[in-house]
């Protein structure tokens, strides 16, 4: 995620605006799906954090936030 947020993204966005009208287009497309992958790999790297917490939880390995912790 790093590498996309603070490299690949930005530098394909920068290259889009140094391009031509054509390549400015493809530059712009590819970061809109760059856009979508990385919301994507979000999503996935919740869903796999919450399925380790759930793991844990039954194997008694962790201990799941309570409502009570705020007290």
């Amino acid at each position: 995620m790093k590498a996309v947020e603070e490299h690949i993204q930005p530098d394909t966005a920068k290259s889009g605006r140094w391009a031509d009208e054509d390549t400015g287009c493809t530059a712009k497309a590819l970061t809109d799906r760059l856009d979508s992958e990385r919301s994507a790999l979000r999503g996935a790297g919740r869903i796999l954090q919450r399925m380790d917490y759930g793991v844990g939880a039954e194997s008694g390995e962790i201990r799941l936030p309570s409502s009570l912790d705020r007290f």
